[in-house]
């Protein structure tokens, strides 16, 4: 019964203190990060950073479109082409987008923007697939 309670204490103790990352920041580091990096720095010439950047400033509004869809086709990220293609990401909910976009806007813009609910992503959505409803 000692040792029960020793180990009980432990487990409990070990619990208390992790602290695992926040849906937005695990959900970047899985389908994100391995191209825009960690902390949104990009890597090298082949994908873009998202920190700083002109065009996810001037595309905030498409984000959603851009998680789900990808891009294929060159674009302009401070005034550098990159011509690399993104693939689309599949299975993740609306939630999901909602908690990646304010990752990014909470964590690598320099400047936040206002807080996307998974009902104004699923409004973007209907924007860029027309039959999704």
């Amino acid at each position: 019964m000692k040792n029960f309670l020793k180990l009980s204490s432990i487990l409990i103790l070990a619990t208390a203190c992790y602290n695992p990352p926040p849906e937005g920041q695990r959900l970047y580091d899985f389908h994100c990060a391995a191209c825009h990096g960690q902390q949104g720095e990009g890597l090298k010439s082949l994908y873009p950073a998202l920190a700083g950047t002109d065009y996810l400033a001037e595309n905030w509004d498409q984000l959603s479109c851009i998680i789900v869809n990808g891009i294929d086709g060159p674009i302009l990220v401070n005034g550098r082409e990159y011509n690399q293609k993104m693939y689309g990401v599949e299975g993740l909910s609306e939630s999901d987008i909602a908690n990646i976009i304010n990752y990014i806007s909470r964590n690598i813009m320099e400047t936040p923007r206002a807080f996307v609910s998974p009902g104004v992503v699923s409004e973007s959505l209907k924007s860029c697939n027309p039959e999704r409803d």
